[in-house]
């Protein structure tokens, strides 16, 4: 993957300074199917700002519940944007749509 990191993957690199994007919401972090983003590229890529204007809960630090309904118009506005932020949407949208599969929400957890 180009944006994200598997679990493992952050494993091998030892290192938490990442957004961890979780199935479901769960009182702990670095789960197996998680995926992981470097929080250098993450705030590099302009993510935090597109999540505040489109998602308005975003919390940079805490835990943030999208909804498959929220997940939907995230996508449309990447993909409206274009460039880095709809590769990224691209990239996670089909962990995304295996998430909502069976959970109501993914987490996106911050620093």
């Amino acid at each position: 993957m180009q944006y994200f990191w598997t679990e493992e993957e952050r494993k091998q690199r030892h290192t938490t300074d990442c957004f961890e994007f979780q199935k479901g919401v769960h009182a702990h972090h670095w789960l197996e199917d998680s995926l992981c983003m470097e929080e250098d590229l993450f705030r590099e890529l302009g993510l935090s700002r597109f999540f505040k204007e489109h998602l308005q809960q975003f919390d940079y630090f805490g835990v943030t519940e999208v909804t498959y309904e929220d997940w939907e118009e995230l996508l449309e506005h990447a993909y409206e944007r274009g460039g880095d932020i709809a590769k990224v949407f691209e990239e996670l949208e089909p962990w995304a749509e295996e998430c909502f599969e069976e959970q109501d929400v993914f987490s996106i957890c911050g620093i």
